[in-house]
């Protein structure tokens, strides 16, 4: 083991990092490395090599899916490969309007000069400056404030999602269940109990008012140990939009990440999120770059089936959104092995 350990040391030191996680990943993380890999990759995370740490995360979760820490730094480096995506978006954006606005003065300078020469040479009297503007704009509707979102809300269970149930005093009662396609599950003393849906508070409320039954002041604790896998549409200005399938418990910048970061005609302020499909939506507008001034109401938590569309121009009218959003799904996907997930999500 210490040999091997030495080994992949010296490998990560004399390869290029990227080169040798893309090409040799699969031969360097195995079940006797492991542990190695984990260490590796919290020395990338540490020194914000977020795309390197992110391959061995992945890597070792899928050597040992019940890897919490894997779990939770490998959230960490989607979310912060996202606030650099966006940074660096946000930077580009900043710089493109200063071009602009020095090309726009150059061109008024320009042209008060010519109009001053054409005046002298016909002998008139200067002709009073013309202020110069910027091309004009395709008009739209009064831009409408985002949609206003409670304070987040925690994560409901669902369906394959599994738990690990503990009571205090009682080891004889910690359990690992899964929740059934039905939304149920089983626990000791108290039978089935219907959990999709419920937070992880609710469940514990419910289990605690049976267990009193048989249990004197029972102290329960449940936790998520995995979640199970969703999928939500990510549309519009993105690198590459498409399903998703995140872990449980991801936000909207870890899908964004997911997707490679916005392309340079996103506009983020305008960012539509549909809940419930396109039959009845329900539907919030966003503003995904109020994130990087702190404010995290805007990075809410995704559910499953849920569609994200970031427009290349500010659409005010939420209809108008609908009506680019549906041919963006059957354009975009069809033909794809995603196009019968498609189908499910929106009806």
């Amino acid at each position: 083991m210490r040999n091997s350990a030495l080994v992949l040391s010296f490998l990560f030191f004399v390869v290029s990092t990227s080169d040798l996680l893309a090409q040799s990943g699969d031969s360097l993380c195995t079940q006797e490395t492991m542990e190695d890999c984990y260490s590796q990759a919290k020395t990338f995370y540490s020194k914000e090599d977020y795309e390197s740490a992110k391959i061995l995360f992945q890597k070792v979760i899928e050597l040992n899916a019940n890897y919490k820490q894997a779990d939770v730094y490998l959230k960490k480096c989607y979310s912060n490969m996202a606030k650099t995506a966006i940074k660096q978006e946000s930077q580009a954006q900043r710089d493109k309007e200063k071009e602009e606005k020095e090309r726009l003065k150059e061109e008024k300078v320009k042209q008060r000069e010519a109009k001053k020469l054409a005046a002298k040479e016909k002998k008139e009297a200067p002709v009073e400056e013309e202020t110069v503007y910027p091309p004009a704009q395709e008009e739209y509707p009064a831009m409408a404030e985002e949609t206003p979102l409670a304070k987040p809300q925690p994560y409901r269970v669902g369906v394959g999602d599994v738990l690990e149930i503990s009571v205090w005093r009682n080891v004889d009662l910690d359990k690992i269940v899964i929740v059934r396609p039905d939304g149920s599950i089983s626990y000791p003393f108290v039978g089935e109990i219907s959990a999709a849906g419920l937070t992880l508070m609710e469940i514990d409320e419910r289990l605690t008012s049976s267990l009193s039954n048989f249990i004197r002041n029972p102290q329960v604790s449940v936790a998520i140990q995995k979640f199970a896998g969703m999928k939500v549409i990510l549309l519009g200005e993105v690198k590459s939009p498409g399903v998703y399938s995140p872990p449980g418990g991801s936000n909207i910048i870890d899908l964004i990440a997911l997707a490679g970061g916005f392309t340079n005609d996103a506009v983020k302020k305008g960012t539509i999120l549909i809940r419930g499909g396109l039959q009845q939506p329900e539907i919030y507008r966003l503003n995904l770059a109020r994130i990087l001034k702190g404010d995290l109401s805007q990075n809410i938590a995704l559910a499953s089936s849920d569609i994200v569309y970031v427009p290349r121009l500010f659409i005010a009218n939420l209809n108008i959104a609908i009506s680019r959003i549906t041919p963006l799904l059957s354009n975009t996907l069809l033909g794809t092995s995603v196009y019968r997930d498609v189908k499910d999500l929106v009806r």
